[in-house]
């Protein structure tokens, strides 16, 4: 039998999943064409310019509303697919069994875990064998570096994270945008937003030729650093699971886990 999570780590994913919440909001409304709209019991994400699943579709959100959610769900997904968009349903892991049971049954079958992770200053390590020169972008010539980096980290094509990388994204307030250097040679990207007393740490990626070196936790620790600065409290990412080992080696620590269900 499964204990139940202790007062202080529930705190924490409630204080992420707000994070979560908020940060999806502030990145969409600065990217054309996307919206969030808050519905009773979940999230409908529409974002044409980035036509991948994690980023269309529906979010659980209120367990207490979960019966509203499942019963709109289909005609939610519905919407989104007649936009021409792949689409997925998140929720956080035994929240909402019913709307997890809902989408299954609609064909959203194929399943990955998401690490919820979290750190605080007082917890964040250092990052061994890792000599960067890691520096905060803003440029175009710099925006077109992260973004390539960010589309060979995650192996997709060049173009497919340029919507995270225009000079509209990168002025928001709190947005950092970060590339890692060695010897002169870009090898790791990632994006930190400080809302508040939180720091999301998003699309952190290395691409594969530059892996194993320690390089993507020190781009993870630096941003986090940096937001720890900026006046935020604890830092949050959602990891996967091969990579969750590598974040809690800098001293991130799993506080929940979403479930991301997609079609096959």
């Amino acid at each position: 039998m499964t204990s139940p999570p202790s007062a202080t780590v529930a705190h924490a994913a409630e204080r992420l999943h707000e994070a979560l919440k908020a940060s999806h909001m502030a990145l969409f409304g600065r990217i054309e064409g996307a919206r969030i709209e808050a519905r009773t019991g979940y999230l409908l994400l529409v974002c044409p310019p980035l036509p991948i699943a994690e980023l269309n579709g529906v979010w659980g959100d209120d367990p207490g509303d979960e019966q509203s959610a499942v019963k709109e769900l289909a005609g939610a997904l519905t919407e989104v697919e007649r936009l021409g968009l792949p689409c997925s349903v998140q929720a956080r892991a035994g929240q909402t069994p019913a709307l997890e049971a809902e989408a299954r049954r609609l064909g959203f079958d194929s399943e990955e875990s998401l690490p919820a992770m979290v750190a605080t200053p007082d917890g964040l390590g250092g990052v061994a064998g890792a000599e960067l020169d890691i520096a905060q972008i803003a440029d175009p010539e710099g925006l077109d570096e992260a973004r390539a980096l960010a589309a060979a980290g995650f192996e997709v094509p060049s173009d497919a994270f340029a919507p995270f990388f225009t000079s509209r994204v990168a002025a928001m307030p709190g947005l950092s945008l970060y590339v890692a250097r060695a010897n002169g040679t870009p090898v790791s990207t990632a994006t930190s937003l400080v809302q508040g007393d939180a720091v999301g740490i998003f699309n952190v990626a290395t691409p594969p030729k530059h892996r194993g070196r320690g390089y993507g936790a020190a781009v993870t620790r630096h941003a986090a650093t940096d937001g720890f600065e900026s006046g935020a409290t604890f830092a949050w990412l959602q990891s996967n699971p091969m990579a969750s080992s590598v974040y809690r080696r800098i001293g991130f620590r799993q506080v929940d886990t979403y479930t991301l269900l997609r079609r096959l």
